[in-house]
C-alpha cells in the first residue's frame, strides 16, 4: 500500500493506493492521526486507487470517521473504486459513510 497525504484549502486528503489490511493498516492509521491533529475542517479518503480493503481497514475508517465527527469536522470518502463500493454496499457500510468526487471538491 502507498499513502500521499496532502492538504489544501480547509482539506486533508489522504490517497490510497493499493490493499489495505491487517499488514499495512498501521500506516493508515498513522496518516488518519496526522489528519485528526492537523486543523482542517474536512478530512477526506481517497480510494479511487484502493485495490482491496480488508475488516481491519475498514474498521480504520469507521474510527476515523468517529473520531473526525466528534472532533467537529467532515469525513468523506472520495472517488471510492468500483470493487471497494461493492464491499461497503455489501456491508450496508454505504448507509455510514458519505461519498464524494475530487471534482466535486475542487480538487482535480
Amino acid at each position: 500500500m502507498e499513502i500521499n497525504e496532502y492538504k489544501k484549502d480547509d482539506k486533508y486528503v489522504i490517497n490510497v493506493k493499493g490493499d489495505v489490511d491487517v499488514y499495512t493498516m498501521e500506516t493508515l492509521k498513522a496518516s488518519v492521526t496526522t489528519a485528526l491533529n492537523s486543523d482542517t475542517k474536512q478530512f477526506l479518503v481517497d480510494l479511487e486507487e484502493c485495490s482491496y480493503i480488508d475488516s481491519s481497514g475498514i474498521g480504520v475508517l469507521i474510527t476515523a470517521l468517529k473520531q473526525f465527527t466528534q472532533k467537529g469536522g467532515e469525513f468523506l470518502l472520495c472517488d471510492v473504486s468500483a470493487p471497494i463500493m461493492k464491499i461497503f454496499k455489501l456491508s450496508r457500510l454505504d448507509q455510514l459513510f458519505d461519498f464524494c468526487t475530487k471534482k466535486d471538491l475542487g480538487l482535480e
